[in-house]
């Protein structure tokens, strides 16, 4: 396993990139793209922007984060592991930036700018078998932010922000567990996350505020689902939607409030029915009311104000409102982020 270094402001693709600096460092992602291996590592320092006219193929790799072979492409500024963020942008549309087509592909630590370009993807993972985004911001796309396809692929501690599309802001594809774990998807004028395949699992993150009359925070439109510990608030349709066949759904510890539809949409399922992998919920403001069709949990909650801090600045930790964050507080629902 090698590890080597890309510096667009000094570095030059002739070089070896075995080490930082001018006389050595790569200049270009597609290099690393082209010449990694499985298990390698390539520190890309933000010294520049990576303009990119063209999808960039990480293509080798039958590796695995699981099985300690992940390759990764992980962004710093001054020191390498010191999680600052490398710029990439697009100077051009309709491809996807990141193209992952092999599997066991890490990236961390980009700011992924779609740069409103037509038809333009940040990160598409399509390759088998943990393609992983962690720690990104993706913004400004016009086909979604990212997409999930291939199998078990996933999106970890990142923000999408400003992107849109019929496929969502975060698109879920995979044929077997697309992940979405700690992030924050936001501001987006699509759904904040769209699926249509199976197996897809979404826990600790804050869905809000993505705009428009047929934008839901989530909308899923197959199962299962497994959807815990997630903040649904101010979207611009309902907070959770499940469009398709209501099957081994799993729908645990979240919060809805002030969606302008429901906070939880089941609308396939008919008649209302009480389902007990739905509970532990809690519900404020939402216009169409608290759920449709799925009735309250055991243990499900209605509160009586805005449980967080200050949602409006991005500040979503519960207060200690009787009835409304303390409430949250008083049966276990969480804090998130």
């Amino acid at each position: 396993m090698a590890t080597y270094y890309v510096d667009g402001a000094v570095g030059n693709d002739v070089n070896a990139g075995t080490s930082p600096g001018g006389g050595n460092a790569w200049a270009t992602l597609g290099k690393a793209a082209s010449t990694m291996a499985i298990g390698d590592l390539c520190y890309v320092k933000a010294s520049a922007t990576y303009s990119i006219g063209a999808a960039v193929t990480f293509a080798t790799g039958a590796g695995s984060v699981l099985y300690g072979s992940a390759t990764r492409l992980i962004g710093y500024t001054t020191t390498p592991g010191d999680n600052g963020r490398a710029l990439i942008q697009a100077s051009a549309g309709s491809f996807g930036m990141i193209h992952a087509t092999g599997s066991g592909w890490t990236f961390e630590n980009f700011i992924i700018d779609g740069n409103s370009q037509t038809s333009i993807t940040g990160a598409l993972l399509t390759g088998s078998y943990h393609n992983v985004l962690r720690n990104c911001k993706v913004l400004n796309c016009t086909n979604s932010g990212v997409k999930l396809a291939g199998t078990i692929n996933s999106i970890i501690g990142c923000e999408v922000t400003a992107c849109s599309g019929a496929s969502g802001a975060v698109y879920l594809g995979c044929a077997i567990s697309a992940v979405v774990l700690g992030c924050y998807i936001h501001d987006n004028t699509t759904h904040g996350i769209f699926g249509d395949q199976t197996g897809s699992d979404v826990a600790f993150c804050i869905v809000e505020s993505n705009s428009g009359g047929s934008s839901d925070g989530i909308l899923i439109s197959t199962w299962p689902v497994s959807i815990n510990n997630c903040v649904f608030y101010g979207n611009g349709r309902h907070g959770l939607h499940v469009s398709g066949y209501w099957i081994v759904n799993k729908i645990f510890n979240n919060i809805f409030v002030s969606n302008s539809g429901y906070g939880l949409n089941a609308a396939v399922m008919s008649p209302a029915v009480t389902d007990p992998r739905v509970d532990y919920n809690a519900f404020y403001g939402n216009s169409s009311g608290a759920r449709n069709i799925i009735l309250a949990g055991a243990h499900d909650v209605t509160l009586s104000g805005d449980p967080f801090t200050n949602a409006g600045a991005g500040d979503f930790t519960l207060n200690g409102t009787s009835g409304a964050g303390a409430a949250c507080r008083g049966v276990g629902f969480p804090g998130v982020m």
